[in-house]
């Protein structure tokens, strides 16, 4: 019945923001999947390939990067939102970030061969499919941006400012990342 509760949550944010038909939703719902995932746990590690995207019903993540030994935070994934390397998902090659619980953490799962299948199957779920893409790049495009283009102080400013909800739930040194 847990279960049951976090696939809702993710028909509920579908049907609301991507209009998906309950015709379509009788053909994804067989093939997701519900994780849990204790504290520092890694949904995704770098160098392995991303073959699930999670939906966040419970708990916050991070992205982030190692380099040159120092682990630069990427981005900040709380519920309702989508996390996954989208690059290493669609692509099928190696990770370069990875994916950390914050907190014991809750996501529902849709392998890419499954996202495949449906996008064969089922011609009218390719537009949810080209909407979700378009989420996720903007996020990722915005979270490229701001590391590129502003110096630390201004990133965190500009975190706090967008996800006010983060001081509460990371830890400093992350989002100081």
């Amino acid at each position: 019945m847990e279960n049951k509760k976090h696939i809702q949550q993710l028909k509920a944010f579908l049907v609301t923001t991507f209009q998906i038909s309950e015709d379509l939703w009788r053909h994804q719902e067989p093939l997701l999947k519900v994780h849990a995932f204790k504290k520092n746990e890694l949904l995704l590690e770098a160098g392995k390939t991303c073959k699930d995207a999670w939906f966040l019903t419970e708990g916050y993540c991070r992205s982030f990067i190692l380099k040159d030994g120092k682990d630069i935070t990427t981005n900040f994934f709380q519920p309702g939102n989508y996390t996954c390397d989208y690059h290493s998902y669609l692509t099928n090659t190696p990770s370069t970030e990875n994916i950390q619980a914050l907190e014991n953490t809750i996501g529902v799962s849709l392998t890419n061969t499954d996202l495949q299948h449906l996008y064969r199957n089922y011609p009218s779920y390719n537009r949810y499919g080209r909407l979700l893409g378009e989420s996720l790049f903007i996020t990722t495009h915005e979270s490229k941006i701001q590391l590129l283009s502003k110096n630390p102080k201004a990133r965190y400013n500009a975190i706090l400012e967008k996800k006010p909800w983060i001081i509460k739930k990371v830890p400093q040194h992350h989002i100081a990342s």
